[in-house]
């Protein structure tokens, strides 16, 4: 019995551990008032230990903690997705990771971190690739001065744009133009 009591702490230790890492202080998901559940046997129809029972309740709450923690993922990514949406339609603004951490009301570096673990590029390069994929259109257009596109895509600077869409596409925007018109 002695040995089923040790096995029950180690396994709530686990169980600690792991929700203080996906909930924080939040209360845990695995019981109503927010504590772990205390040790007790579970004890089959004879009045006896049943390690059956003690199974499926352990695999009750494994599963229940997976759960959980499934669901968090999702979230996480879900906001991060919703952070690429902004991007997506205000790549033209002056957008600063500071001004993302305000609109969503999280954290600059838990922003920065979950962008680059989902998308594997940091944010800023993020919003450069937008800017310079739209640029790459909107040059197409032989209506449309260099300093006019530049601003349609967010950079008040010309020059600094042209410098840009050079390292990132390998062609000043001058000379993409030439090489992609008809």
């Amino acid at each position: 019995m002695k040995q089923f009591e040790i096995w029950w702490h180690e396994y709530n230790a686990f169980c600690s551990r792991q929700l203080a890492e996906l909930f924080g202080d939040q209360p845990s998901p695995l019981s109503a008032d927010g504590s772990l559940k205390p040790f007790s046997v579970p004890l089959g129809p004879e009045g006896t230990l049943s390690i059956e029972l003690w199974r499926e309740e352990l695999l009750s709450d494994l599963t229940e903690l997976s759960r959980r923690s499934l669901d968090k993922q999702q979230q996480e990514s879900s906001v991060i997705f919703d952070i690429a949406k902004y991007i997506q339609n205000h790549y033209h603004q002056d957008i600063t990771l500071q001004d993302i951490a305000n609109h969503f009301y999280l954290s600059r570096e838990y922003i920065s971190r979950k962008f680059k673990q989902e998308f594997q590029v940091n944010l800023s390069d993020y919003i450069t690739g937008i800017r310079m994929d739209k640029a790459k259109s909107l040059l197409l257009n032989p209506h449309l001065r260099i300093s006019q596109v530049a601003q349609m895509v967010g950079y008040e600077d010309e020059k600094y744009f042209s410098k840009v869409f050079k390292k990132m596409v390998g062609q000043s925007p001058n000379e993409y133009r030439k090489v992609s018109q008809p």
